[in-house]
């Protein structure tokens, strides 16, 4: 090879290396000031407890109290999966409850990557066929239960901070009236490009949204039941204080919500006479339950099928173009 063609090859070759490079810069970057900004937001948490008391949520006082948390931690699962394997099935997708489990417990272990859990989108890759349909299936899941969590966020602002109420009732009216004309985005040419126009339909809606209010119920009994194992507070005082904080996970810039969500529940959970370290402990421990060990599960399955996802990284989000006939 002679010099002049070494010299072209690199100039074809130099572009692609420096946008590698500059593209694994912003990713090291963007996960070194998620780190920063959850060390200080957890710090500002920690400052307000007494570490000897921290540790009072763990004590489940017996082997019955532990059941029942088990019960509830494995119910909130299940619900979640069969309301993505549903979406799944009515998009189009041919898949057993195994691998929808398996694609489940996958999208865990990504959503600590990228700020606000979107990175939980990764679980199509393991997902057999097509990509785009999966994604479909994907967008509406996380789409409607966008809308659910600000209607339901909205009306536990009204409840806790009465003097918004305007404000809190206007984003409670916008966010419902996104759930109940959602099947009429299908009409939007940005999304017609992306979705199939099937999945734009009200069974599908009043479906997913039943199963996101059990998820919803039994995440709040799950800090209810541990709650009112050292506390006394209602169960609808409980699930005012948990659906504000849920909404800290869409907050872009921690790992879904950490920080936030503990600096939250000190004063929230502060408004009903609970102590702060009860406060941070028991979001911690849903945390740990809810979040961390779906994902421990998720890296083993992610382990298990490596080959599986790197042939699958190859796709397109469009769909595919119509063939004319001449």
């Amino acid at each position: 090879m002679d010099i002049k063609s070494l010299i072209s090859n690199l100039k074809k070759t130099s572009p692609n290396n420096d946008s590698k490079t500059k593209k694994y810069i912003r990713i090291f970057s963007l996960l070194s000031i998620k780190l920063i900004i959850c060390f200080f937001l957890l710090k500002s948490a920690f400052a307000k407890v007494d570490f000897s008391a921290l540790s009072k949520i763990f004590h489940i006082q017996s082997l019955d109290n532990i059941f029942v948390i088990a019960i509830l931690i494995l119910s909130n699962w299940i619900v979640q999966i069969f309301r993505f394997h549903f979406l799944l099935q009515d998009n189009g997708i041919q898949i057993n409850i195994i691998n929808t489990t398996k694609a489940y417990f996958c999208g865990y272990s990504f959503k600590l990557l990228i700020p606000g859990g979107y990175a939980e989108f990764m679980k199509i890759f393991f997902i057999s066929g097509k990509k785009q349909l999966s994604f479909g299936a994907f967008g509406v899941e996380t789409a409607l239960l966008g809308f659910l969590q600000i209607f339901f966020s909205a009306l536990a602002g009204r409840y806790l901070f009465p003097e918004y109420e305007f404000i809190f009732i206007l984003i409670a009216i916008i966010s419902f009236a996104g759930l109940v004309f959602f099947p009429m985005f299908k009409k939007i040419n940005r999304i017609r490009t992306l979705f199939q126009a099937n999945i734009f339909n009200y069974r599908l809606v009043i479906r997913t949204v039943l199963l996101s209010l059990i998820s919803l119920i039994i995440i709040n009994t799950q800090y209810f039941y541990i709650i009112h194992l050292d506390a006394d507070i209602s169960w609808f005082q409980t699930a005012a204080v948990v659906l504000f904080i849920m909404g800290s996970g869409i907050v872009p810039f921690t790992f879904a919500g950490l920080g936030i969500r503990e600096n939250l529940a000190i004063y929230l959970f502060g408004m009903f006479s609970l102590s702060a370290e009860l406060g941070v402990s028991l979001t911690l421990f849903i945390f740990i339950t809810n979040i961390v060990i779906p994902a421990m599960i998720g890296i083993f399955f992610i382990l298990a099928h490596k080959a599986d996802l790197k042939s699958s990284l190859n796709f397109s989000f469009r769909r595919p173009k119509s063939k004319t006939t001449s």
